[in-house]
């Protein structure tokens, strides 16, 4: 939440409480709408997860749809609380996301256990918050490639992240595109699937291994894919290459 600090010394301890819980009642609101999971409650603010601990369809095009939401959830609390008291700061938030790989389960001891998710992913996600303007979302390069054919993004200058050696490029969302398009995508691998995925591609002529090729030269098809006992079973399965191929 921007401006907390400036926000608690304007306003007496009991009423920053009961719009603090507004404010949360709001974010955790719109977060399990969208499919998330509140992870952790901070001073001023969320964190939330989209994909984890279970698993999404279009976790990052979530992410983002429910940052637009708070926003406009925000701007209509602070009209609704302005009715009694007019000189009252706006309600804006900051968001960041990101998308990638995370670990995810209990920490702790038996005093105290947290269920956290720890990784780069996170890291970079705080620090896009810690950068974002006031009632902005900020979204990392992974995360524009996932989304850029549902969303308007502006393109910022490439920058210095705390934890980064190289520079970040940023982008802001500015909004929903009346007409989806196609996105790009991130490409990212399946984790723990070498095996099945050699397996696969082992059935392809060498130029049709990889990207559309690939994919258009299994539409259609079945390839099954053995599995040691207890692991899922995917409906990759193979008849074999049509005649002439």
């Amino acid at each position: 939440m921007e401006g907390f600090t400036r926000f608690s010394e304007r306003l007496a301890p009991e009423e920053v409480y009961g719009i603090m819980d507004q404010v949360y009642e709001i974010l955790m609101r719109q977060v399990h709408d969208f499919g998330g999971t509140v992870n952790e409650m901070t001073g001023d603010g969320i964190m939330a997860l989209f994909g984890a601990p279970v698993a999404l369809e279009e976790a990052p095009q979530r992410a983002i749809r429910a940052s637009l939401s708070i926003h406009r959830e925000m701007a209509s609390l602070t009209d609704r609380l302005r009715q009694t008291k007019d000189d009252l700061p706006s309600i804006r938030m900051r968001i960041g996301i990101n998308t990638g790989p995370v670990v995810v389960g209990s920490l702790g001891d038996d005093l105290r256990v947290e269920f956290k998710a720890v990784g780069d992913t996170v890291v970079l996600a705080a620090r896009l918050e810690q950068i974002a303007e006031s009632g902005q979302t900020y979204v990392s390069r992974d995360v524009f490639r996932a989304t850029e054919g549902y969303f308007n993004f502006e393109v910022l200058e490439p920058t210095m992240v705390k934890g980064k050696v190289e520079l970040v490029q940023i982008y802001r969302v500015t909004g929903t595109k009346k007409t989806p398009e196609r996105s790009v995508g991130i490409g990212s691998s399946l984790v723990g699937r070498e095996r099945t995925g050699s397996f696969i591609s082992s059935g392809l002529p060498p130029r049709q291994r990889h990207g559309r090729d690939c994919h258009d030269y299994w539409r259609g098809r079945d390839r099954k894919v053995p599995s040691h006992g207890g692991a899922s079973q995917n409906r990759d399965s193979e008849t074999g290459p049509p005649p002439g191929r």
